[in-house]
């Protein structure tokens, strides 16, 4: 009997060809998905940090303006009495700061939104300056909280979530 020749012969290197072709692209399309998901996250990290060196700038330029205003009624007062009294007439009835006395700690905070989800919580000892000591407060709180309202239940669909892919 005669073999017939001349037909086509796929061979083992052909279909070790195609397996590692395909390999190669499976893995292309991996490492492309994995970078792009890895610059997602990289800019909202930016986008966050911004934030809160943004806000930190605002707080130390709420404190600097508050050791000026403090350092101004304590060369204004008499005593100590009459510079805890003109600093709880101030900021006792502001709404940007809250001013509160507890036994002798007498303290002012506030609070600044970093974001929606964080708020940055800063809270400042009040100091008679006496002799020796020319601080007129000493930074007692200063960190990011989270903030109570953020978490939105009326969105079913995204109430589970920490972060977001736009």
């Amino acid at each position: 009997m005669k073999k017939v020749t001349g037909g086509m012969n796929i061979g083992t290197s052909s279909v070790l060809s195609a397996f590692v072709i395909l390999c190669l692209v499976t893995f292309s399309a991996l490492a492309f998905l994995s970078a792009s998901t890895d610059n997602l996250l990289s800019k909202q990290a930016a986008a966050k940090t911004k934030e809160y060196y943004n806000t930190c700038a605002e707080a130390d330029e709420h404190l600097s303006s508050l050791e000026k205003e403090l350092k101004q009624m304590a060369a204004d007062s008499k005593d100590e009495a009459d510079f805890y009294k003109t600093v709880s007439g101030k900021y006792g009835a502001d709404h940007f700061y809250d001013y509160h006395e507890e036994d002798d700690e007498k303290q002012i905070g506030f609070m600044l939104s970093v974001n929606e989800r964080q708020n940055l919580h800063v809270v400042i000892d009040l100091n008679y300056p006496k002799e020796g000591n020319r601080s007129v407060f000493n930074i007692n709180t200063y960190k990011v909280e989270a903030n109570p309202g953020w978490h939105d239940t009326s969105d079913d669909d995204n109430a589970n979530r920490l972060m977001t892919f736009d």
